[in-house]
């Protein structure tokens, strides 16, 4: 998937901090809504071009996730030091889909920082 350049991340030291929890307005949280639903169904290209769209954390995060379901991890990586993230790994993509659903709601950062 065409995705900007990687880039060290300028916050090195917050890298591993949880995404801060955020309103986002109602286009916005349908936007991710949709791109929820098509992570939880393995449809990663469809989610792609959503998050692409977006410029926020939660964005970034799902961006993450995309790219943890294609099997570019290198490239998940770098979309979770852009969401503030710590990078869990391929294993935990389910819960990370459950707990940005959480984020999207507006329950807060969907996990604690690691």
């Amino acid at each position: 998937m065409e995705c900007p350049p990687r880039r060290e991340c300028s916050a090195a030291p917050a890298c591993s901090a949880q995404t801060p929890a955020r309103r986002y307005d109602r286009g916005v949280k349908d936007s991710l809504t949709r791109a929820l639903d098509f992570l939880a169904a393995g449809a990663w290209q469809d989610a792609h071009g959503i998050v692409q769209a977006e410029d926020s954390p939660l964005a970034a995060w799902l961006h993450g996730i995309v790219h943890t379901l294609e099997g570019d991890l290198e490239n998940a990586r770098y979309w979770y030091r852009k969401a503030n993230r710590a990078f869990p790994g391929p294993e935990a993509v389910q819960g990370e889909i459950t707990a940005a659903r959480v984020e999207v709601r507006g329950g807060g950062a969907g996990r604690a920082p690691e």
